[in-house]
């Protein structure tokens, strides 16, 4: 497989076998108490990683589902239907508090990068220990428990950034990419309303 290489053309160490609950705190807890207004993220507002709909609402109106309170940089696992892969890492801080949903599992790395910690959730081996634990049919679902078992492979923290960096590079490429399109589908549809009306 292909590998980076540190600054100096050296060889990084192998990876090491370990579960995700070794290298990630889960749920963490958080010291503060639900902010009064925050932006609620629910599993409905993330889209292959982005956040299409962001939603300020007020304590007292907030679905008791509204718990999982972010810090920046936070890994979110969507764990209803977690193979939609519609996950999300929090990189560019709100101007307000930011709270998720408990249908995501909150991630965090302990000694290493989430960035690499969130392109893991979409490598495919690790989809495929995600199914063995899914339950349910409608909604399928991981727990929180089951996904700490889950064994990936972990490179060195040097490693990790680069990983994570040259990947999320791609992912905002994409996102640029996706966003031209969608401008250029809208600029055809408003030309075909003019040139057949």
């Amino acid at each position: 497989t292909k590998r980076f290489k540190d600054d100096d053309g050296r060889e990084f160490p192998e990876w090491e076998e370990k579960t995700l609950g070794e290298v990630a705190e889960i749920n963490p807890a958080s010291a503060e108490s639900l902010p009064e207004t925050f932006y609620y993220m629910d599993l409905g507002s993330i889209d292959s990683g982005i956040w299409t709909e962001k939603r300020l609402i007020d304590k007292k109106s907030a679905p008791s589902r509204a718990q999982r309170i972010a810090q920046q940089d936070d890994v979110f696992f969507q764990s209803v239907r977690p193979l939609n892969k519609d996950h999300y890492h929090y990189t560019k801080k709100a101007d307000k508090s930011v709270v998720a949903s408990t249908g995501f599992i909150q991630l965090r790395i302990k000694n290493g990068s989430n960035a690499f910690l969130y392109q893991l959730l979409y490598e495919d081996n690790f989809n495929k220990e995600v199914r063995k634990y899914m339950t349910g049919s409608n909604y399928p679902a991981i727990n929180t428990t089951s996904l700490s078992k889950i064994k990936i492979m972990v490179p060195c923290m040097e490693e990790q950034q680069k990983i994570g960096s040259f990947l999320s590079e791609i992912d905002k490429e994409i996102q640029i990419e996706k966003e031209f399109v969608k401008t250029y589908a809208e600029g055809k549809k408003r030309m075909m309303r003019e040139l057949m009306a």
